[in-house]
């Protein structure tokens, strides 16, 4: 379940360039409402609002403090009281913790592995409410938490569960993202705009080779772009250091490592759980604001809709079909636009925009097509994906800092 997360983050990544964050917005109008309702302080569990009954979440110590069993139970953990111990057991999952309340150590069994939380905050009693600090009860769980200071919410994210979510609604990305995928390092492709003006043209031959991707193209001369040298066109390897790349992003080594797997398609269960580390480094949500995750599973929920996956005998085939009247359609309802058949029609010829896009997979090679129509110009590409033997240049023109210095 947990490769569910990572495919679908990339591919909704590219959609919303495509649609735009106004695409949907259910899920983060509802947030927003509960944000609206009071200043105290708020917990968000994935995309829902904690409730409390009675004594509300309150700061100490620079830590936010809930009451223990509420806050743990609408998490969906299992709590259980021992009154004679004062001895507090929350199971989910695999993982059961156990403490004491008033004491400061959390004791962990992750899958059997013993460990113990040592907290950097008391417990509190308020109204004869035992208040634990959020973060570590949800570190402790297997959760990771972030603050919105904006809003005072604090975000706790449990991955396994937002797996689940993106498998229910999004059905077609979840098939997708368990089909089994292979390496392949050389990539061809093309691309043309046409306009009003004329067309332009770009063609590439593109591999990864260990940290490094090699580009050649008869297009665009890198090298002038670098050195301002005149090449033959399309005579010399340019190289890219990812790495350089990505540190310059700020993306750790783990996270770098993971990139690198995904520019070859590469999508196995290690690098699942790799990108999945990379994502949950312990305490830090990577959705830190309290509406990120309503919008992505929003966008993830209607990017479903336009998504065909059939499964061959060795491989896969996967299509995009979002027309105009489709995408405008969509743009009014997250808008809250009430409008007629007419209104809608003159939207779609407003906006103007459609997609089409289709992957297909034999087993050895990956083909991929999409064309993007919008008001007065139509943008076609085109790539062929294998795994290919690949001869290192010797005295390839290194344009990585011509990148690094754009970013």
């Amino acid at each position: 379940m947990k490769k569910i997360i990572t495919a679908v983050l990339a591919a909704t990544l590219a959609f919303t360039a495509l649609t735009t964050a106004a695409f949907a917005q259910r899920r983060r109008a509802d947030i927003n409402t509960e944000l609206q309702k009071s200043d105290e302080i708020h917990i968000l569990y994935n995309d829902k609002m904690v409730q409390y009954e009675d004594v509300k979440p309150v700061i100490n110590e620079d830590r936010v403090m809930i009451p223990f069993r509420a806050a743990l139970e609408s998490m969906g953990a299992k709590v259980g009281y021992n009154e004679a111990q004062r001895l507090v057991t929350a199971q989910k999952g695999n993982i059961i913790i156990r403490f004491t309340l008033l004491d400061s150590v959390i004791h962990i069994n992750n899958n059997g592995a013993e460990s113990d939380m040592v907290m950097d905050v008391p417990m509190i009693i308020r109204e004869d409410r035992t208040l634990v600090p959020i973060r570590f009860m949800s570190n402790a769980l297997g959760m990771q938490v972030g603050w919105d200071g904006v809003t005072r919410t604090v975000v706790v994210m449990d991955y396994d569960a937002v797996a689940d979510e993106i498998s229910r609604i999004a059905p077609n990305l979840a098939k997708y993202a368990a089909l089994p995928k292979r390496q392949m390092n050389e990539r061809i492709f093309t691309a043309k705009m046409t306009s009003d003006s004329g067309s332009h043209d770009l063609s590439a031959t593109a591999y990864k080779s260990g940290d490094t991707l090699y580009v050649k193209t008869d297009t665009i001369n890198m090298a002038d772009v670098a050195f301002g040298e005149a090449l033959e066109s399309g005579s010399e390897w340019c190289s890219i250091d990812m790495k350089r790349i990505f540190r310059a992003l700020n993306f750790d080594d783990r996270q770098s490592a993971v990139l690198m797997s995904a520019m070859s398609g590469e999508n196995t269960d290690s690098i699942t759980d790799a990108i999945l580390n990379s994502m949950t480094r312990e305490g830090d949500a990577v959705f830190s604001e309290a509406t990120d995750l309503a919008l992505l599973l929003d966008l993830v929920e209607q990017m479903d809709k336009y998504v065909t996956v059939t499964q061959t005998e060795n491989g896969y085939n996967l299509t995009i079909n979002i027309s105009k009247e489709q995408l405008a359609g969509a743009i009014g309802d997250a808008m809250g636009v009430k409008t007629d058949e007419a209104t809608r029609a003159a939207l779609a010829e407003t906006i103007g925009i459609s997609v089409t896009a289709a992957i297909t997979y034999d087993g050895e090679r990956q083909t991929s097509e999409a064309t993007l129509t919008m008001p007065g110009k139509t943008i076609t590409y085109t790539e062929t994906a294998t795994e290919s033997e690949f001869s290192k240049p010797e005295n390839p023109y290194d344009i990585t800092e011509v990148f690094v210095n754009m970013l």
